[in-house]
């Protein structure tokens, strides 16, 4: 039975509470029921009951024939109907089965059909260059999550102006934090630091007027006090640390994955630069975390959604995030915690018993139960290979064996809105396996996961299982970078429809209102920042089949060595009065 239905009792043969079970006795085909009255009636009259006369076995096809045709003369099958609907529904019907994102027309074998790729990996990569280098930013001076919409379609709700007004507005410190990433691995580390330094000034406050103790962190290894980050900020107002409301704030979660990143991009910046001061930040928000957010129960890791407005549940993707951090800064024990967890949850959800489940609810702080509410997520399965969370060398080749083999998690989208002719069918990821279209920036993560995977991790693997790896990767690589040469940039999704298409809930709508994740929000048709960061260090990592694998483009690990601490760049302080100092202060 589906979720939350009980099976009738009656289907299984059983009475339910309070009620008798019908006897499995039938009467004989013919015979007349007569009650205990008529019996004794005819008892004393002396009469024997009737049989009823055998029917031929074609009466009842018969009369059932000829009660259909009855009731097609009395309602043909166009009643009903509305003849005069109007044209632009007339239109949309006729367009519907002409254009769609899911199509009869998918390729037995995984490809990019009539895509037209930007040539090599110097074009490919001086394209997301110059989007970093003209992308507009907030007066905060971060990167807007969203940089422009594209066409959304040609329907009522296909004008995407209204969604973008409103997203334009976020500055993700996800987003900006992978474009940290991509311009360090480029050498642009004067771009990459002015986006640290902001962060250091949404980390460390200089004021404690009005930020509660429960958000303030000390005994860190800078000796400083810290507030972690909040998922998202208004690219355009004055923040200061410790902010969590509107309107400076667009979400005001604290995420201990988002946090992570951060730490992630500090870390390689550190390393690229030789500049310890943003290794130590780094090391303050790992730290951070684990005060805040350790579970001491026997999956270990850590939760996802850290104070002020805590959670109880632990994410499979952020704990990956905080195990490639605690790798990159050699905290080991941390790193341990983290990996607990992710083993954990291999195999939690009953119908993907070769995936890495996307985490843990509960009633009360680190809530162990396993959900599989929101499906199977392609970053708790992809980042893992890049993380080498998962030290089984089994469990690691049947993960990407489901992944390679599976489509749960795979999809095609015909970008008809491109203006190409012919449309290209492109190949990417879902965000989830339950959700609807490809969203690139999972894609381009698949990407380098793949590739390191066939490179550095696949000896004595069989051919087969080596060809099919190579399909995906051709196919989705091939589709990054028809993207890149349409658009100069990489939208978070190619499919049409604004926010109000998404809220009818038709994906197989030609314009379904973006990519659908399966979590009861979609990625709409708009240029993303971390889709195309993520792509650039996907055709950093290998661009064509032929390229060789460069290792240094995996964000989810360190490329060289991190220098020693320093604090030049973190602001002088007060002590505040009360403040986080260690995790029995959380747990009382």
């Amino acid at each position: 039975p589906l979720k939350g239905h009980r099976t009738p009792y009656a289907v299984l043969g059983k009475a339910e509470p309070g009620r008798v079970a019908m006897s499995s006795m039938r009467p004989p085909r013919g015979a007349v029921l007569l009650n205990s009255r008529e019996m004794e009636d005819m008892e004393e009259q002396n009469v024997t009951p009737r049989l009823a006369p055998n029917l031929p076995p074609w009466i009842i096809p018969l009369v059932l024939l000829c009660s259909f045709f009855v009731l097609l003369l009395l309602r043909p099958p166009w009643a009903g109907m509305n003849i005069a609907a109007n044209a632009v529904t007339q239109r949309w019907s006729q367009q519907g089965s002409q254009k769609s994102n899911h199509t009869d027309e998918r390729p037995a074998t995984p490809q990019c059909v009539n895509c037209d790729p930007c040539p090599g990996q110097g074009e490919c990569l001086e394209l997301v260059d110059e989007f970093f280098r003209t992308a507009p930013k907030g007066s905060l001076g971060l990167y807007r999550t969203y940089q422009r919409p594209l066409e959304g379609g040609d329907c009522p709700q296909c004008d995407l102006s209204k969604d973008f007004e409103a997203l334009r507005k976020r500055c993700d410190v996800y987003d900006n934090a992978m474009a940290v990433i991509y311009l360090t691995k480029r050498g642009q580390t004067d771009a990459a630091q002015q986006i640290l330094d902001i962060f250091l000034h949404l980390l460390y406050p200089t004021d404690f007027t009005n930020i509660y103790p429960e958000e303030l962190y000390r005994g860190l290894p800078s000796g400083r006090t810290l507030t972690l980050l909040a998922a998202s900020y208004e690219c355009d107002t004055d923040v200061t640390a410790g902010t969590y409301q509107e309107p400076q704030v667009m979400d005001g979660a604290v995420d201990s994955g988002n946090n992570a990143w951060v730490a992630i991009a500090f870390a390689h910046f550190a390393a690229a630069t030789g500049k310890g001061c943003y290794r130590t930040a780094a090391e303050d928000i790992l730290r951070a975390i684990s005060i805040a957010g350790s579970c001491a129960d026997e999956l270990d890791g850590y939760l996802a959604r850290l104070p002020p407005n805590r959670g109880n549940q632990r994410s499979v993707e952020h704990n990956i995030d905080i195990y490639a951090l605690a790798g990159m800064l050699g905290q080991w024990k941390l790193q341990e915690r983290a990996g607990r967890f992710v083993q954990s949850m291999y195999g939690k959800n009953q119908d993907y018993p070769q995936a890495y489940n996307v985490g843990t609810v509960g009633s009360q702080r680190c809530g162990p139960t396993s959900t599989a509410e929101d499906g199977i997520p392609a970053d708790g399965q992809f980042w893992n290979v890049l993380a080498h969370a998962e030290p089984d060398p089994d469990r690691v080749g049947k993960s990407v064996s489901w992944l390679i083999y599976s489509d749960s998690i795979w999809e095609y989208d015909k970008d008809f809105l491109s203006k190409l002719d012919p449309a290209p069918m492109l190949h990417g990821v879902r965000f989830t396996s339950k959700g609807f279209g490809i969203q690139w920036e999972e894609t381009a993560g698949a990407v380098i996961a793949l590739s390191h995977f066939l490179a550095f991790r696949s000896e004595g693997s069989e051919d087969s299982f080596k060809e099919q790896l190579q399909r995906r990767l051709t196919a989705s690589l091939l589709s990054l970078r028809t993207l890149l040469k349409t658009y100069g940039a990489v939208p978070a999704s190619v499919r049409g429809g604004n926010g109000e298409a998404y809220n009818a809930h038709n994906p197989y709508s030609p314009y379904p209102g973006g990519s659908d994740t399966g979590m009861r929000f979609p990625y709409l048709r708009m240029i993303h920042v971390a889709s195309t960061a993520w792509t650039g260090l996907a055709l950093m990592s290998r661009t064509t089949a032929t390229d060789p694998v460069w290792s240094g483009a995996n964000p989810m690990q360190l490329s060289g060595r991190l220098p020693a601490d320093d604090f030049y760049c973190l602001p002088q302080q007060q002590e505040p009065d009360s403040s986080i100092t260690d995790k029995a202060c959380m747990w009382k």
